[in-house]
């Protein structure tokens, strides 16, 4: 007994389709990235002014194409950047940002300058940080004994060093 070759290939077709893993459709990630550690350690002294490193963890989630990851404000002076293979710094006149199409753990190291506002004896630096969530500041105050504060430090800790003062903030 024969079967027609239109029902046999439909029988076929069936079958390969019953077979096949059924692929539940992917949604994207909720955002493009996210900031895994970020750190940021600085000395601050009269005649030297303010000097940062940045240290960001970041985890790229979006698989396809360009991701543009904001990580300081243009108002800075950048003077160091150590990047990986594959990620590019770019200022768009309101921030320094990544450019990738890496997806996974990105590791920067961003070295900055800023400028140092005196008034009344009172030493300010002010930035605003660009990259979201939580973060560590680490600061070196070149004087004894100094009163410092952090705008928005949920803790903060202030210890003597050798003819300076050590601060540890979280933000």
């Amino acid at each position: 007994i024969g079967l027609p070759w239109k029902e046999f290939k439909a029988l076929l077709e069936w079958s390969v389709k019953q077979k096949a893993p059924k692929q539940e459709p992917v949604e994207p990630p909720p955002a493009d990235y996210i900031v895994a550690a970020c750190e940021y350690a600085g000395t601050l002294s009269a005649d030297a002014g303010a000097q940062f490193t940045l240290t960001a963890r970041i985890n790229v989630l979006k698989e396809k194409g360009w991701k543009r990851i904001p990580v300081l404000p243009a108002t800075v002076a950048l003077t160091s950047a150590k990047l990986p293979e594959g990620v590019y710094l770019h200022c768009d006149g309101k921030s320094y940002e990544l450019l990738t199409m890496k997806v996974g753990a990105v590791d920067v190291v961003l070295e900055f300058s800023t400028a140092v506002a005196t008034a009344a004896g009172i030493n300010q630096v002010t930035f605003p940080r660009v990259l979201p969530g939580s973060c560590v500041l680490g600061l070196t105050v070149a004087r004894e004994e100094v009163d410092v504060k952090v705008a928005g430090a949920q803790s903060l800790v202030k210890r003597p060093q050798e003819q300076a003062t050590r601060v540890v903030a979280a933000l």
